[in-house]
């Protein structure tokens, strides 16, 4: 199964007035909100709330597009997205880090490995990217 771009596919990615992490807001995922606190993912619904540590050294954020909408794929019913934490290293080079995050159900998941990439630009990231980082995934926490 492809993997679709939600805005593409006119499902709501709206943004909130929560900050965090240089973000704009908690993001609205279809009746949750997830959001950074640091470089923790944070999920809430109707009644709970789940969080997830993502072990990258902060400060951490999503992947966005250019036009500053979050940078999402679905596949199947579950909704992946990017946190990243980078460093400037000089010469237009970074050592930026990227994990995987799953979102299904109220649950939050995230990938094995950590991707290690020296570019300082994360919003050209494709959906190949995400389909790897999202292959292996750390099981579910509810």
């Amino acid at each position: 199964m492809s993997l679709t771009v939600l805005a593409a596919a006119g499902l709501a990615v709206g943004l909130g007035t929560t900050s965090f992490a240089g973000a704009p807001g908690a993001i609205d995922l279809s009746g949750s909100e997830i959001w950074l606190d640091g470089c923790s993912v944070m999920l809430a619904g109707e009644t709970d709330k789940v969080s997830l540590d993502t072990g990258l050294p902060a400060p951490c954020d999503f992947v966005f597009n250019s036009d500053e909408s979050l940078r999402l794929f679905e596949d199947g019913g579950k909704k992946i997205l990017l946190v990243y934490s980078s460093r400037e290293e000089g010469a237009g080079h970074c050592d930026t880090r990227l994990r995987a995050v799953l979102v299904q159900n109220g649950t939050l998941s995230m990938s094995e490995r950590t991707m290690e990439i020296s570019s300082c630009n994360v919003t050209d990231m494709d959906e190949k990217t995400y389909r790897i980082l999202a292959h292996r995934a750390l099981p579910a926490r509810k």
